[in-house]
Formats: structure tokens, sequence, C-alpha cells
């Protein structure tokens, strides 16, 4: 079997496609086989270049959608046809690095515990022409969930490569969501480490007026703010909110400001998600605050803090 399949979702983008293909052909990693899913399509154009890529390289294998189901119905397709233990992604408008494979692996093969390895992007327009970079960084597990959570997805996803044990452990991708990313990186972050891999940027990643994701989306802002909602009732507020003194607060107390730490962080996140921090300061205010103490002699509060000072010869 390969060690990495390289996975590559399309529906009608032939405009790109031969050269996103191109790129994945040329890597100097050899064990490796392109998956392409064909989602719906339907174009002449998009299958002759499917076609012609399949017929002349072994390499090439093609799964199909006879109809139109989307970018994570796409992806939940190539994770289950894919025979590799590791499965990049790239996307239809999208050039790999030639070395992308090779420096990808390597990372797994220096740290077997990581579960996604992801890298720096360069960014391109419709003729090819660099415009800018899309940096990401290396987290801690911690580090990138209060990411996530509280600052940005920095996470180039077209530079991604998954163990497969990370898509087995977490199940299928919800289809019901316009693109598969962000719910991803939500869900894996928790029980598994991402490392960065440094370096020249692993992708081209070009932006133009057909992509499927492009920032003040308005269903960029209704899916983090429905992914991030779904995730409250995953983790615990402790993993969340790690700052609060947890041991010495009444639970119910401890979830209560939590919520109102992430309500603030929703409002001031690199997309701000005031919504969303509505929706959580209504569950907070929800909690029943705890009962207080109180001696039966007085009905006065217990006094539960002893202050001491000691000192040596220090006038």
């Amino acid at each position: 079997m390969p060690r990495v399949t390289l996975g590559l979702p399309t529906h009608e983008r032939h405009e790109y496609l031969e050269a996103a293909i191109e790129s994945c052909l040329a890597q100097d990693f050899d064990d490796y086989e392109l998956l392409i899913c064909l989602d719906g399509t339907r174009s002449p154009e998009t299958l002759a270049i499917v076609e012609r890529a399949a017929d002349a390289d072994a390499r090439v294998r093609v799964a199909r959608h006879e109809r139109n189901r989307g970018i994570a119905a796409a992806i939940n397709t190539i994770v289950r046809e894919a025979r590799g233990e590791l499965i990049a992604l790239t996307g239809d408008d999208d050039l790999c690095a030639r070395d992308r494979l090779t420096r990808q692996v390597a990372v797994f093969d220096r740290h077997p515990d990581t579960g996604v390895v992801h890298g720096d992007a360069e960014i391109i327009d419709s003729a090819g022409r660099v415009t800018g970079e899309w940096r990401s960084r290396d987290f801690s597990r911690h580090g990138l969930v209060r990411s996530l959570f509280r600052e940005h997805n920095f996470i180039v996803d077209p530079s991604t490569m998954r163990h497969r044990r990370v898509h087995e452990a977490l199940g299928p991708v919800d289809e019901g969501l316009p693109w598969e990313d962000f719910a991803f990186h939500v869900r894996a972050a928790r029980r598994f480490r991402y490392r960065h891999c440094g370096g020249a940027p692993v992708v081209r990643y070009r932006r133009h007026g057909g992509n499927a994701s492009l920032e003040g989306d308005p269903r960029e802002l209704e899916l983090v703010e429905t992914v991030l909602w779904r995730a409250l009732d995953e983790y615990d507020l402790e993993e969340l909110v790690p700052e609060l003194d947890w041991p010495v607060l009444d639970r119910r107390e401890g979830e209560r400001r939590a919520l109102l730490v992430l309500a603030d962080a929703f409002e001031r996140r690199g997309l701000p998600l005031p919504g969303l921090a509505a929706r959580v300061r209504e569950r907070a205010a929800a909690i029943p605050a705890p009962a207080r103490t109180r001696t039966p002699a007085t009905g006065a509060r217990p006094r539960r803090i002893v202050m001491t000072s000691f000192g040596f010869d220090d006038p």
C-alpha cells in the first residue's frame, strides 16, 4: 500500500485542475497515490483532464459521486477510499510544492505521536502571480485549542496531512456543513498533536472569484458559530478556560465564569462572533448561583481565609 494518499476533491474547476494535478504528480516523494474525487462532475473539460491523468499515471485513482454532495462529503469519500496511512489534502485550484510530501512525512517520522502536520502557503491569483503569504505556526495542544476558540483559525487547511487514526477516531465529518476544515480541527485539536512543517510554504493557495470560501462570506460566520456552539458540549470548560482556579471554585460558579470569559473572547476574535457571544452569555445566566453557607447561630458568613505572614531580620 502507498504510505501517503494525496486527496484532491473537485466539482467543476477545469480552469486550474490540470495544473493542480501536475503539481501533485511532480512530487519528489515516491510512495504515494493521487486520489481524485469527482463530486458530481458533468463538465466534459473536467472529466477529460481527470481521464487523461488516470490513463497516463498508474498512481492516479478516481472516486465518483453521481451528484454534487459538497466538499465535506468529498473528504469523507477520500478518507474512506484512501489506501495510505497518511492522508494529505489539496484544492483543485491550488498547487503543491514539489517537496511537500517529503517534508511532511519527515515530521511524522521524527514525531510518531503526531496527528496532523500543517504548513504555510504562498497566495497566488488566478494567473499564478504571488500576492501574499498565509503563515501558520507550531502550537501546543492547549495552544491550538485556545487559538481556534478565542483567536482565529491559523491552520492552512490545503496544507494538512492527517494520520488515518485521526479520522478513524473522529468518524466522518458532518456533511451538512458547507466546509469540513474548521469542524475537523476543532474536534481533532482536543485529542491529537498538530505539528507545523517549517521552512518554505508547502502549497500555493489560489485566491480568485470562484473560491468555495471567501473572507467575509456570511456562511463562514454561520459555520464558525455553529461549530463552536456544538463544541461547548463536547469540551470540558476546564479545557477551554484553564486559567480559572477550578479546584477552589464551586463547579457551577466556575462554569458560569468560564462561559463569560469565552463570550468576551468570541467578541474579540479575529472573526468576531457577537451572535455566539450573546448565546453563551444567556447560557451563563441560566446557571443557578451557588448557595452561600451561613452559620446557624448568627446568620453571618463564616470567615474562610486566614492571612499569615512571617519574616526574618528585615526592619
